[in-house]
């Protein structure tokens, strides 16, 4: 997987609100004050299953049973692949721009 690297840093470093479910990154976007939510002033958790250990083995299982379906799809013309790195509108502009393909 190409962007397993980028895949981990973003899911070790992502926070939840257990109250009212907003999103976090530490790295990329994160709350005003560390640890709080910003809308409700929750203490911000990480998903028990954001693991590194836990990730490292839904990647391996993405490996065994995702990534044939990708091959099968690509070898008949089938796919789009679109680059999930970058900003949220990148990543938008990016998908929406493989529709007009």
């Amino acid at each position: 997987m190409e962007n397993e690297k980028e895949i981990l840093s973003r899911l070790e470093t992502r926070l939840l609100c257990p109250q009212c479910n907003a999103v976090y990154n530490t790295a990329t976007s994160p709350s005003r004050i560390l640890g709080t939510c910003d809308k409700c002033s929750a203490t911000l958790q990480r998903r028990p299953d954001d693991q590194t250990k836990t990730m490292k083995k839904r990647l391996a299982l993405y490996k065994e049973k995702t990534a044939p379906v990708i091959k099968f799809y690509g070898t008949r013309a089938k796919l789009v692949v679109v680059d999930g790195v970058g900003e949220v509108k990148t990543v938008c502009s990016r998908i929406n721009e493989s529709f007009e393909r």
